[in-house]
C-alpha cells in the first residue's frame, strides 16, 4: 500500500515538474480510470453506483450527514480505515474485496454508460478473444453430496435467473451477492475469488451474455451456419443453461480436470448463459472458452456480464 502511494506521488510530482517546464501534458495524466479504495470519499459519494457498493460493505455509510461527508471527503477509504479502525473494522481482505467491485466502475462519469450498438456495456465484456474472462458470479455453501447440490435450485428459479451486480440472493439461513469475477491465467480459481466463507463444498453460478449477429439454431435450413461450442475444463460437476433451457449436465466429480464441450445454438440477438458448478474440495478451477467451426465468427460476438 505504501509503495503504491509512493509511486502515485512520484508520478504526480514528475507531471507537475514537466508542466512547469512548459511541456504539453495530458489533462488526465495521473488520474485513475476506475474507482478504488484510494479514491477520495467525496468522489465516491457523488457517484450512486460507487456509493451503493461501499454501502454494501460499510452499512453505516447510509447514516452519514452532509456535515460528516464534508469532514471525510478528502480522505480515501484506506485512510479512513486506519483513522477509525475500531469503528469500521475494515481489514486488508475486506478492502481488497471493495477494490475488486469498485474497479468495475469507470471514474469518468460519461464512461459508465458507454455501450456497444447492441446495448452491452463495453467495460464489462465477458470475452477476451475466445476466452471467457469475466462473469457475474454467486456462491453458496450447499452440503457434501454432488448430485443433491447440483439439483438444488439456489436461485429460486434457475431457468428464469436474471442476475444483476450487487443483487442479494437469500436462501434459507445463508445468502450470496452477485459479484463480477475475473479469471486468472488458468481460469476461474474459486478459492481466490472475493467470496465470503466457506470456501469448499459449494455450488457456484457463473453468468454472462452473448449477442449474436445471426441465429445458429437453424442448421437444417442453413447447413453452412457457424457451429459454436462452449468448452469447460474442471474437476467439478456442472450444469449449463442457454436462455433458460438446460443444455448440458456433468453429474460426476473427477480426480483430474476434464474437458467438456456443448453446442451453443445461439438465437439472433441477446443470449444468456448460466453455468452452475459444484465442488467438493477446497481448491478447484473452471476454465471456460468458446470454439467455432468458423474462425471469423467469435470476433463478431458482443459479450457482457450483465444486461
Amino acid at each position: 500500500e505504501h509503495r503504491d502511494l509512493s509511486e502515485r506521488k512520484g508520478k504526480n510530482l514528475w507531471h507537475k515538474l514537466m508542466k512547469a517546464a512548459g511541456a504539453q501534458i495530458d489533462a488526465n495524466f495521473g488520474k485513475d480510470a476506475v474507482f478504488s479504495t484510494y479514491t477520495p470519499a467525496g468522489e465516491i459519494l457523488k457517484n450512486p453506483q460507487a456509493t451503493a457498493v461501499v454501502k454494501r460493505f460499510i452499512p453505516m455509510v447510509g447514516m452519514l450527514t452532509a456535515e460528516m461527508i464534508a469532514e471525510i471527503q478528502s480522505f480515501n477509504i484506506r485512510e479512513l480505515a486506519k483513522m477509525h479502525g475500531r469503528l469500521l473494522l475494515l481489514n486488508s481482505k475486506k478492502l481488497d474485496k471493495i477494490d475488486q467491485v469498485l474497479s468495475e466502475i469507470p471514474l469518468t462519469p460519461g464512461q459508465s454508460n458507454r455501450t456497444t450498438n447492441d446495448g452491452f456495456n463495453e467495460y464489462r465484456q465477458a470475452l477476451d478473444g475466445n476466452q471467457i474472462i469475466r462473469v457475474l458470479a454467486a456462491r453458496f455453501f450447499a452440503g457434501n453430496d454432488c448430485e443433491a447440490m447440483l439439483n438444488a435450485d439456489f436461485l429460486n428459479g434457475e431457468s428464469d435467473a436474471a442476475p444483476s451486480l450487487g443483487a442479494e440472493i437469500v436462501q434459507d439461513n445463508f445468502s450470496a451477492t452477485w459479484q463480477i469475477q475475473q479469471a486468472g491465467p488458468d481460469g476461474f480459481r474459486f478459492t481466490e475469488m472475493a467470496f465470503e466463507d466457506p470456501k469448499d463444498h459449494s455450488a457456484s453460478y457463473l453468468s454472462f451474455y452473448l449477442n449474436s449477429p445471426r441465429g445458429l439454431d437453424h442448421l437444417l435450413i442453413e447447413p453452412n451456419l457457424p457451429k459454436l461450442y462452449l468448452n469447460l475444463e474442471t474437476t467439478g460437476c456442472l450444469r449449463v443453461w442457454l436462455n433458460g433451457t438446460e443444455i448440458f449436465t456433468q453429474d460426476a466429480i473427477s480426480a483430474e480436470a476434464i474437458k467438456l464441450h456443448t453446442p451453443l445454438l445461439l438465437e439472433k440477438g441477446t443470449n444468456h448463459i448460466l453455468i452452475k458448478v459444484v465442488n467438493l474440495n477446497t481448491d478447484y478451477i473452471v476454465r471456460a472458452y468458446l470454439t467455432s467451426s468458423h474462425e471469423d465468427f467469435i470476433p463478431t460476438l458482443d459479450s457482457s456480464v450483465e444486461r
